[in-house]
């Protein structure tokens, strides 16, 4: 005879990480959620593009590049990107 898996849901979950952890259900969650919490927050490293100054005009963008020493990104689409999704 082939064993048969069962689902066990949300209660049948809670239960058996409330087993694993000693204690409340209720507190297993919550600690089950902040290590994936973890695992996709950013910290200031990961969003360090934010700090970049980007330019619409190019022109502008050209004369900062130029007045910085720095190499230049251009960045054009000859469409919406997501106008046909």
């Amino acid at each position: 005879m082939k064993p048969v898996p069962v689902p066990l849901g949300i209660a049948g979950l809670l239960t058996l990480s409330a087993a694993a952890f000693g204690g409340d259900p209720i507190t297993a969650e919550i600690k089950a959620l902040e290590a994936m919490a973890k695992l996709v927050r950013q910290d200031s490293a990961v969003l360090r593009w934010r700090e970049i100054p980007w330019y619409t005009d190019v022109n502008e963008g050209i004369k900062a590049a130029q007045d910085e020493k720095r190499p230049l990104l251009l960045w054009t689409t000859g469409d919406d990107p997501l106008g046909r999704c």
